[in-house]
């Protein structure tokens, strides 16, 4: 993915520099590669792999928060529900998707892109075709969400997710026909699929010209059952990258409510209710103790628990401290926050890892339970 300061400083309130922005990314980790350098920077960084909620503007964006005196500053999202028409779904197995949801929305006009949105899609790295798929394509690059949409009429009966039939055969966006089988997750309806979940949208369902109808897909499938049918059918894509990192259920909530707007606002439309299947429950994260000797043996060095409370309620955690320990609870985007040395980690990537003295004391740390080396 490919990311603009231009961008990111929209959706954010305080002033920083493009250089300010590069030097900070670095500093943290992620080794910004510069595209372009004129009217806007564009760049793109390393992102690791338990860090899928960088694949996004917002993301970043929330990461460069402690910078300067940063806030979110995001458009008011709302819609008005006119039509009653609702999708019928059914999800066979709860495993490989948690959680689908989907809106109906008819009346939709076709056209190409505002010069706005082609223009930030564009930035994104994505090619603009025409207004819907560009916002698909905006909503996933700036939630993190992946978004399909699909032509309405060319979906018979209600939505099925299930997994691929010996035999089977779909022809995806690009044009080619990929074989499917009982590993491939695939969105079907009453008579054939019509997706490969969580990858790439087939041909007969794509949205084209003469799309008048449309259904907004948005979704939480397993990043394991992604992970096998990306790597069987030899595709990675920009969804699939997003969800074999995981998602989480609000960003599945934003992503869809993102693109039900954009919808009414570029290409007009009459917006129907939710549908959906699954369980759509907070998944926020359990308090993690972090002792405050640990932290400063760790670090080699103590520092103010105020800088420390503050970066975390910076980036979103909550906090509160007891006697010796701070219990930190990571926002529900967070899948890489698991014990305290994650939240060791993240405090010494903010201080700098430069600013640790030299004396670190390695000798004093033990592997942790989750680590490779330990269990052997």
């Amino acid at each position: 993915m490919r990311y603009s300061y231009l961008l990111i400083k929209e959706y954010l309130k305080g002033e920083f520099s493009r250089k300010e922005l590069i030097e900070y990314l670095d500093n943290l980790g992620y080794n910004p590669l510069i595209i372009e350098d004129n009217e806007d920077l564009i760049f793109e960084l390393e992102i690791p792999a338990n860090r899928g909620d960088l694949l996004s503007i917002i993301g970043v964006c929330r990461e460069i928060l402690p910078m300067k005196s940063l806030s979110l500053q995001l458009p008011e999202i709302n819609f008005e529900e006119k039509i009653s028409e609702k999708m019928d779904v059914e999800v066979e197995n709860y495993e490989d998707c948690p959680y689908y949801s989907c809106r109906i929305i008819k009346n939709v006009k076709v056209e190409p892109s505002p010069a706005w949105l082609k223009e930030k899609v564009e930035k994104m790295g994505f090619r603009s075709i025409n207004n819907l798929v560009d916002i698909s394509n905006f909503v996933t690059g700036f939630t993190g969400q992946p978004i399909h949409i699909f032509d309405l009429k060319k979906i018979k009966g209600g939505i099925v997710v299930r997994r691929g039939r010996e035999n089977e055969e779909i022809e995806t966006l690009d044009g080619k026909i990929r074989k499917l089988n009982s590993e491939i997750l695939v969105i079907s309806d009453s008579e054939k699929p019509i997706a490969l979940a969580g990858i790439m949208g087939g041909k007969n369902s794509e949205v084209d010209d003469g799309t008048t109808s449309i259904l907004i897909e948005s979704a939480k499938f397993s990043p394991v059952t992604v992970r096998k049918g990306s790597k069987i059918l030899g595709i990675t894509t920009e969804a699939s990258l997003r969800f074999e990192k995981e998602t989480d259920i609000e960003r599945v909530k934003e992503g869809l409510e993102w693109t039900t707007f954009l919808v009414k606002e570029v290409c007009g439309g009459e917006i129907g209710p939710l549908s959906s299947s699954g369980i759509y429950t907070s998944e926020e994260k359990k308090e993690i103790p972090l002792n405050i000797n640990k932290l400063f043996q760790y670090l080699g060095k103590e520092i103010s628990e105020d800088i420390i409370t503050n970066l975390f309620k910076k980036i979103s955690f909550s906090v509160r401290k007891e006697k010796n320990f701070f219990y930190v609870k990571p926002p529900v985007w967070r899948n890489d926050i698991k014990e305290d040395v994650d939240l060791i980690e993240e405090i010494a990537k903010y201080i700098g890892y430069s600013n640790i003295p030299s004396e670190f004391p390695i000798e004093n740390l033990k592997p942790t339970p989750s680590e490779s080396e330990y269990k052997k």
